[in-house]
């Protein structure tokens, strides 16, 4: 009778906890299966072994995964019982919720993977890491080392300002080939948002080559919204990409996006060279709308040599309808030179729908910048005006030697409720406009 009753009991522990995706080959797997953030005993043993219960917290399976050597996964198989608080499960939302009592530890030795639960029939993650109990503020996953994985979760409610406050904060220059994809940051699947007070994703202090998003599937693009700050922030952090993420917008219950403002830039690029915002094929593009400020801006003299290529820019995810940011849709300023925000053939890239004007370049040192083949002030297609409400582009005070349109890729400039193209206070080095479809502004 006993090994029947340890048969069973095992059975249901089975049961309880659900099945985990495992990436390729990984050297050593770690399984969290509870959601303290206590310490379990000296040696835990992290494994899948449904009959040793509460033995492995995310706190111990980083620790363990920063002390081996070669790649490590860390995986969740937490019982979905809402009768036993250390399981953190609601099975209202289906998801459960880990409460950090400080920081978590970074991940630096590299080539580590963290991958949450998405397997329900969204394909949304069901895992949280909430710091809304964290004393004195900090970060969610912090990266310092390469090869790392952050995948299939939900982070919120870090609060703190600079390098705390963040859902996610890359860093440092052996931060290198880290990827981030299929997660909420700031807000939940459904439309709930519970922010994080800095920035939703920081990469800064020259780590570089990372990609944020891979695509824009639910499980290959992250939903940025709802944050206090910056949706994603670039500081001193060159050659990064960003992929196919909703930013500014949640995804509602039926699967469109719906504005939830991160509180400033959707993106910020400060002194960061060679990043790329979006990309040749349709699914890299992102959904840059709703913020309170601008969609995304280029600033500072060592912001050269990025692109901005065929994203949507205060529309919605089809480029269809107005979901603006409150400020312009792209703002290049304080010295950012050199920078490319255009489309391509087959992807294309809309600026429409925002507050002030589509695109503005401004300021002394401000040189360089090409803007061409892009849709602004309609919807995709140029079918429907979406109009930017001050104006379609707008270059101004000693902003010079810029190129509106170039050869054979001018721009459809329409819709506008300002004018499609304007100049102000510009002392020396004028900046040329060719090529450009500009009508029906007003």
């Amino acid at each position: 009778w006993s090994l029947i009753l340890a048969l069973l009991c095992a059975s249901l522990a089975i049961a309880q906890r659900p099945s985990v995706a495992r990436a390729a080959d990984p050297d050593k797997t770690y399984v969290v299966d509870t959601a303290l953030d206590t310490a379990l005993g000296t040696d835990p043993a992290c494994d899948s072994d449904p009959t040793v219960a509460d033995d492995c917290s995310l706190r111990q399976a980083i620790t363990l995964a920063n002390a081996d050597s070669g790649t490590s996964e860390i995986l969740f198989q937490i019982p979905d019982d809402e009768t036993n608080p250390d399981n953190g499960y609601n099975a209202t939302t289906g998801r459960w919720t880990i409460l950090p009592t400080s920081s978590l530890p970074a991940l630096n030795s590299g080539n580590t993977t963290i991958n949450g639960l998405n397997n329900n029939a969204g394909g949304t993650p069901r895992v949280v890491i909430d710091g809304s109990g964290l004393s004195g503020g900090g970060v969610g996953l912090r990266l310092n080392s390469a090869n790392n994985v952050i995948r299939n979760l939900i982070i919120v409610g870090f609060s703190g300002s600079n390098t705390a406050g963040i859902g996610i904060r890359i860093d440092g220059p052996n931060s290198a080939n880290n990827q981030v994809y299929g997660n909420y940051i700031g807000n939940f699947p459904g439309g709930d948002k519970q922010a994080n007070t800095y920035a939703g994703v920081q990469i800064d202090n020259q780590a570089h080559d990372n990609t944020i998003g891979i695509g824009s599937s639910p499980g290959e693009r992250n939903v940025i919204a709802g944050n206090s700050g910056d949706g994603i922030r670039l500081q001193n952090a060159p050659n990064n990409k960003i992929y196919g993420n909703y930013i500014g917008l949640s995804v509602n219950a039926s699967s469109t996006t719906t504005p939830q403002p991160n509180d400033l830039n959707g993106i910020t690029v400060v002194d960061s060279s060679g990043n790329q915002i979006g990309g040749m094929a349709v699914g890299q593009r992102n959904v840059v709308s709703g913020n309170r400020l601008n969609g995304i801006v280029l600033t500072g003299d060592g912001s050269t040599n990025n692109s901005i290529v065929n994203n949507y820019i205060g529309t919605n995810e089809i480029g269809s309808t107005d979901q603006g940011n409150t400020g312009n849709g792209v703002r290049i300023a304080s010295g950012a030179s050199d920078n490319n925000v255009y489309g391509t053939a087959g992807a294309g890239s809309v600026i429409s729908g925002n507050g002030a004007y589509g695109v503005l370049i401004t300021d002394v040192s401000t040189t360089g910048n090409k803007v061409y083949n892009n849709f602004i002030g309609v919807s995709a297609g140029g079918t429907t005006a979406r109009p930017n409400d001050l104006g379609g582009v707008f270059v101004r005070d000693n902003a010079s030697n810029n190129q509106i349109g170039v050869a054979g890729q001018g721009n459809t400039i329409a819709g506008n409720s300002g004018y499609g193209i304007a100049f102000g206070r510009t002392a020396t080095g004028y900046s040329a406009i060719s090529n450009n479809s500009v009508s029906s502004n007003r």
